[in-house]
């Protein structure tokens, strides 16, 4: 356990403190000086404990029920927000860390998942900060290996007996910021080109092919309208995108105009080229999209 200080005391420095009641890492202070200590205001209502420099980890752990350990996962904090590890990578047990495993396991009583938290100090040796039975946000590193905690858990709840195992290969995680939108476009009908569009520099755009089949889930119809000059056809079967997926192809000549084509009644039109766009709201006044507006009509709700 890292080693707490009364304010009298003879202090080491550099100091960690945190309010005695707090959660997310809010309010905490890394503290250089005795000077600095004595600046902080309501300094009664804080831990004052020893600085930790070293690395930190998380210990995804399973218990049968027979209390008997089944599993050991250790994971590293790289980078945490408001107390919550949005970067880490999965780690092998290493002896030291099943021996702070198995002791845990032998004090305290477990049925399921369950974790603790270490931090190295200066010397290089490890400090116990936390031990808890909830689910863990970075838990994900852990399932990303193959072990499904939560579910063990209920099996092990149910009195079953349970066996651990993971794939053996380096996972990282990086938690980012993703866009999700809500909109009232009320639509039955998609008009969809092919060049640069649903094929993108020569490859399938993923966000496309999501998207084709989000409409068939919901029984939309998609038509494909294109200028390609090769047999599209054959285009498609050369990408494995079946032709099925569209209610209708609609393949133009090079110099005609899209908007021709679109009934516009409950439709929307996407399409890479600026100028396409433009003649079809002008002309159908529906909404128009590029490719890298797709997102806007993914359903992340289902």
């Amino acid at each position: 356990m890292p080693r707490l200080y009364m304010a009298e005391e003879q202090l080491d420095f550099p100091l960690f403190i945190k309010p005695d009641k707090s959660e997310g890492g809010k309010g905490t202070k890394f503290i250089r000086s005795k000077a600095e200590l004595l600046e902080v205001d309501g300094l009664e209502d804080y831990v004052i404990s020893e600085y930790l420099p070293g690395e930190e980890l998380t210990v995804d752990c399973i218990t049968d029920h027979k209390g008997v350990l089944k599993g050991v996962f250790p994971r590293t904090r790289q980078r945490t927000y408001c107390g919550v590890s949005v970067a880490g990578k999965a780690l092998p047990a290493t002896p030291e860390i099943l021996e702070i495993a198995s002791v845990i396991n032998t004090r305290l009583k477990f049925l399921g998942m369950w974790f603790f938290q270490l931090k190295k100090d200066k010397q290089g040796e490890y400090k116990l900060l936390e031990v808890a039975t909830r689910v863990p946000c970075g838990m994900c590193l852990t399932r990303a290996r193959g072990v499904n905690l939560p579910l063990l858990s209920v099996y092990a709840a149910m009195g079953l007996d349970i066996e651990v195992f993971s794939n053996d290969y380096a996972v990282q995680m990086d938690r980012t910021f993703t866009n999700r939108y809500i909109t009232d476009i009320e639509y039955e009908n998609v008009y969809l080109d092919f060049d640069d569009t649903l094929i993108n520099e020569d490859i399938v755009n993923l966000d496309v092919i999501r998207f084709l089949y989000q409409c068939m889930n919901k029984g939309k119809k998609v038509y494909l309208l294109t200028k390609h000059e090769l047999d599209i056809q054959e285009s498609l079967r050369h990408f494995h995108i079946d032709p099925t997926l569209f209610h209708e192809i609609l393949q133009i000549p090079v110099d005609d105009e899209k908007y021709k084509y679109i009934q516009p009644n409950g439709a929307i039109f996407i399409d890479n080229a600026y100028r396409e766009r433009q003649a079809v709201m002008i002309k159908c006044g529906i909404p128009v999209f590029d490719i890298d507006t797709i997102e806007v009509l993914l359903d992340w709700r289902k």
